[in-house]
C-alpha cells in the first residue's frame, strides 16, 4: 500500500513539476509549493512524529510502561498500573499534536507487555510484538513488534522493537 501512495505520489510530482506547452519564462520557474513527502507516513496521511518525554509526560502516567521505536524514534508510549483489573493509557504523535488513547484491554501492566490495541481521538494503533524477549537494561526486555496505525481510512505500519520495563 505505501509503495502504490510512493508511485502515486511520484508520478504526481513529476505531471506537477512538468512544463506546460507553451514553454513560456513562467514555466521556468519551480512552484514553492511542490514539495516531496518527507517519508512513508506523511504519504499515508499518517505523519507518526518522535515523542520527546515532555511531549508525553501530560498524557502517560508515570510507572511501569512499554514503549514502541523504529529505527532511533519513540513513536508509541504506554504504561499500566500493576493492577489486573486496569486499563493503560499510551501517546503517539501524529504531526504536531500529541495523541492520548486508552488500551482495549484490561490486565494493567501485565497485559501491556503482550502488546495490545489503543485508540483515541480517530486513532487506532495496534502493537504485536515476537515471542522472543530479549534482556534490553536491568528491569527492561525487548521484542522484535509490529505496529499498525489507522485514521481516517488511512493506515501505517512500521517494524520495531517493544520494550517495557521499569
Amino acid at each position: 500500500m505505501v509503495r502504490l501512495l510512493t508511485l502515486t505520489a511520484a508520478a504526481a510530482l513529476v505531471v506537477a513539476c512538468a512544463p506546460p506547452a507553451d514553454d513560456s519564462a513562467a514555466a521556468a520557474t519551480p512552484d514553492p509549493g511542490v514539495t516531496e513527502p518527507a517519508s512513508p507516513a506523511e504519504l499515508a496521511g499518517l505523519d507518526v512524529q518522535p515523542m520527546t518525554y515532555e511531549e508525553f509526560a501530560a498524557v502517560v502516567p508515570p510507572g511501569l510502561g512499554c514503549s514502541f521505536e523504529s529505527g532511533e524514534d519513540l513513536l508509541v508510549v504506554a504504561s499500566g498500573p500493576d493492577d489486573n483489573s486496569a486499563g493503560h493509557d499510551a501517546a503517539i504523535k501524529i504531526g504536531d499534536e500529541v495523541i492520548a488513547l486508552t488500551g482495549q484491554e484490561t490486565g494493567g501492566f501485565d497485559a501491556l507487555v503482550d502488546g495490545g490495541t489503543f485508540e483515541g481521538s480517530g486513532v487506532i494503533v495496534r502493537i504485536t510484538r515476537s515471542s522472543d524477549g530479549r534482556q534490553a537494561g536491568i528491569e527492561t526486555t525487548a521484542w522484535d513488534a509490529h505496529l499498525e496505525a489507522e485514521r481516517s481510512g488511512r493506515q501505517l505500519a512500521l517494524t520495531g522493537t517493544w520494550s517495557c520495563g521499569a
